[in-house]
């Protein structure tokens, strides 16, 4: 039983689907950088933070000319993506055409702060098809990432010209964590989605210690949040897509998050050298892939020696979850799915459990019992 759930659960070669989280640029114009970013090189104006031409190319080159994959997503990320300048993208645009063979789904993402999110901006990436999302810290803002006014601006006027700035990304912390209701409110009064995700302590994040949250508070915190957004909103301004995707899970069993959809095999990151890692949270030499430049393809990647102990890593920390309780999976395995690679490294290791894996049973068995609760009043009406 352990077995076939176990793997029902994970993936053992890649999918068609490959999603690249691309961190163009170690650099933040963002200065101070925010209080929890994990790696950066904030005050630096140095190209050697960049990713050049020839690294841009053969990332491109050979992700969307593997025939392995039927469908490439490009995160674009940094740092801060929008720094390179549009000639960059320009350029990665004319490599996607280039290398393409014809049959290969294409998408573009941006991940960015919006302190240079201008007209010009919004017209080339709304023109060019790129989607978008952004952080902001609601009432926060001043406190953990700065320019707020700037920031918030941008936001709002690529909103007014129907470019949608996404789902704004907010940090749970020490700060805040017990204000999300009045978060809720703020971005409602907005009409901007949120997801109130929570602070990793990864690489330099390790230092900001004074805004550390432990996970039963964040689980508390996100079943308190899901009550009011699901019991005292009935019409919704806004989506909140964290509790929407657990929801939906517990509804449907369906769900889109790559946080708890065991992403390895379809998810992959570069960062501005090239080098090749599990994620944009990951640059330990310990789990670097590889470099685009010397590799002939990413299917070779997922392929390799070094790969294949990493997923058996992932694959373990599935196992543990599938034996927990006394023999038995975890009750909320087949939602939660192992949690999520890069917060187990935040524990020690990708055979590790999720550091927030306590907040994912509080608030994945909140959900379960939400649902009832939602189906009993309909019944009753």
């Amino acid at each position: 039983m352990e077995n076939s759930l176990v793997d029902g659960l994970v993936k053992t070669c890649n999918t068609g689907s490959l999603n690249i989280v691309v961190k163009v640029s170690k650099r933040c114009n963002l200065r101070p950088p925010c209080e929890y970013c994990y790696d950066y090189e904030a005050q630096s104006d140095s190209p050697e933070f960049d990713m050049n031409r020839q690294t841009l190319e053969s990332l491109i080159k050979k992700s969307v000319s593997d025939p392995s994959f039927s469908k490439v997503k490009f995160v674009w990320h940094g740092g801060e993506p929008l720094i390179m300048g549009r000639e960059f993208y320009e350029q990665a645009l004319e490599f996607q055409r280039r290398y393409n063979p014809g049959n290969t789904r294409i998408i573009n993402h941006i991940q960015t702060n919006a302190v240079a999110l201008d007209d010009s901006w919004i017209s080339f990436l709304k023109g060019n098809g790129f989607s978008m999302e952004s952080s902001f810290d609601a009432f926060d803002n001043k406190l953990t990432r700065g320019q707020t006014d700037k920031v918030l601006s941008n936001i709002l006027n690529s909103q007014k010209q129907d470019y949608a700035p996404g789902c704004i990304m907010f940090i749970c912390t020490r700060r805040n964590v017990n204000r999300l209701r009045e978060a809720y409110d703020y971005f409602e009064n907005l009409e901007l989605d949120f997801n109130p995700s929570p602070i990793i302590s990864l690489g330099k994040a390790c230092q900001a210690n004074h805004l550390a949250i432990t996970p039963e508070e964040y689980g508390n915190a996100l079943s308190d949040l899901m009550d009011y957004y699901a019991l005292e909103h009935k019409e919704h301004k806004i989506s909140i897509r964290f509790l929407d995707a657990i929801l939906s899970a517990v509804i449907t069993g369906h769900q889109n998050l790559c946080s708890h959809g065991f992403c390895v095999y379809e998810f992959i990151s570069t960062d501005h050298k090239g080098d090749i890692y599990p994620c944009a949270k990951a640059n330990d030499p310990e789990w670097c892939f590889g470099n685009v430049n010397t590799i002939n393809s990413f299917s070779d990647v997922f392929n390799s020696e070094r790969y294949q102990i990493y997923a058996k890593e992932c694959r373990q920390r599935i196992e543990k979850c599938a034996t927990e309780d006394d023999g038995k999976p975890c009750n909320v395995l087949e939602y939660c799915r192992g949690g999520c690679a890069s917060n187990a490294m935040a524990a020690g290791g990708y055979s590790k459990r999720d550091f927030y894996c306590q907040a994912y049973k509080i608030v994945f068995n909140h959900a379960m019992d939400l649902v009832l609760k939602l189906r009993e009043q309909r019944k009753s009406t």
